[in-house]
């Protein structure tokens, strides 16, 4: 499995299922979304750009994923920056002003992961940090494996 399968198969769940993807990237392809650092943050032209694998609404709520086949920790802590630090405000706020979400608005962060026993046994301890998982089988089809705001819930 690729980490485009899995982005491109939770894309379409979430089509399909809840709301709209406002931008997806994966390695040679997709229609990415970059946030830069707040402008007083800043080092240089291009220091501490995110480029998040998807970024989507449902209900009004602001989701951004990074998505992976083997789970990988730094993407964890990537998303964290995005929700709970305040390096990134004004691109978040941009994105949720141009899709009519109020700003300051709380984002959701999730991961998106191959669904094998060991991708569970490794991001189960950072539920706490997320607001929910999502895995791909090998079939495409997509599970929700944490959803702390029943954000997939229907």
């Amino acid at each position: 499995m690729r980490e485009e399968y899995v982005t491109l198969k939770i894309c379409k769940y979430i089509k399909s299922q809840f709301g709209n993807v406002i931008a997806f990237d994966f390695p040679g392809g997709g229609r990415r979304t970059t946030l830069h650092m707040n402008y007083e943050f800043r080092v240089g032209k291009n220091f501490g750009i995110v480029v998040p694998d998807i970024v989507a609404t449902i209900d009004g709520k602001l989701l951004f994923m990074e998505n992976k086949v083997g789970y990988f920790e730094p993407d964890v802590n990537i998303l964290c920056q995005l929700k709970f630090g305040e390096k990134y405000t004004d691109a978040i706020n941009a994105i949720a002003c141009k899709e009519g979400i109020a700003q300051s608005t709380p984002i959701f962060i999730g991961v998106g992961l191959e669904n094998t026993s060991k991708n569970l046994e490794k991001i189960r301890p950072h539920f706490k940090d997320l607001d929910f998982v999502l895995f791909v089988d090998e079939v495409g089809k997509v599970t929700v494996a944490w959803d702390e705001f029943q954000l997939f819930a229907k």
